[in-house]
């Protein structure tokens, strides 16, 4: 953990509680540019993998040269799709209905969950579970103090929960029927683009694939279906044995689904 450049007393006193908070060591910000793999001060610990820096407009993750802040990315454009009529393979895939109660067990930058949060609509709520308590914390506030232009994403972005934890522990500890829709995108075997965001998000995420044992944990917490996607040329969700899945040849990625409890004749 560590500040932006010239720091003032709150910015480094906010800085130190997060620190504490999140159960980081906490450096000085070192002159000149911050480099990832530099040792800290004279008696500090050695060359930190990333930091976690407090700036005057949010938080941002430093890892091997690259930056990361919290962006909607194509969450934007696919709820303005949604609102002029159009459709979302996710939430088509879901099949989400106003006032529903969605979990996402493999939060990210949040962008399927801020879709999901606007079509369940101001009744319904979405949580979402991240592992690494920095990228939870860069999210939950990314959410909180992104300068939102349409009032339908704030809301929607009001919407969304953040718990840190692993998602195999969150949801052993969750009842039966907790959520109506458990969703899972775990991270890809290979990514399909070459973003910087997201090649900074490898670095510091620790997310695997998804496994039998949480898969059949999501079905007994998921009232109507379990949702997981993945590149459409990967082998992964198919050894998993989905009820259905959708997406074309066309598409890049695929949803695998399984319908439980009552939908569970639509299979």
């Amino acid at each position: 953990m560590t500040t932006a450049r010239r720091p003032d007393p709150a910015l480094e006193s906010r800085a130190r509680e997060l620190a504490d908070r999140l159960g980081l060591p906490y450096r000085r910000r070192p002159e000149g540019r911050l480099s990832d793999g530099d040792g800290g001060r004279a008696g500090e610990e050695g060359p930190a993998e990333a930091y976690l820096v407090v700036e005057r407009t949010g938080l941002a993750i430093q890892a091997a040269g690259r930056r990361l802040v919290y962006h909607p990315g194509m969450a934007v454009h696919r709820i303005r799709a949604l609102r002029a009529g159009g459709g979302d393979p996710m939430v088509e895939a879901m099949g989400l209905r106003g006032g529903e109660r969605v979990l996402d067990a493999t939060l990210g930058l949040a962008s399927d969950a801020l879709v999901a949060a606007y079509a369940v609509g101001p009744r319904g709520r979405v949580s979402g579970v991240e592992k690494v308590p920095a990228l939870a914390e860069l999210v939950r506030e990314g959410l909180a103090r992104f300068a939102w232009r349409d009032p339908d994403m704030a809301q929607a972005a009001a919407r969304i929960d953040v718990h840190v934890a692993d998602h195999g522990a969150y949801l052993a500890g969750c009842s039966s029927g907790a959520f109506d829709v458990v969703y899972f995108d775990a991270m890809f075997e290979r990514s399909l683009s070459g973003s910087t965001t997201m090649a900074a998000w490898r670095l510091v995420a620790e997310e695997g694939p998804v496994g039998e044992r949480a898969l059949v944990e999501a079905m007994r917490v998921a009232r109507r279906r379990v949702v997981l996607k993945d590149r459409a040329d990967s082998a992964r969700l198919g050894a998993l044995t989905p009820h259905r899945v959708a997406g074309g040849r066309s598409s890049r990625v695929v949803y695998g689904i399984w319908v439980v409890g009552p939908d569970a004749g639509d299979g």
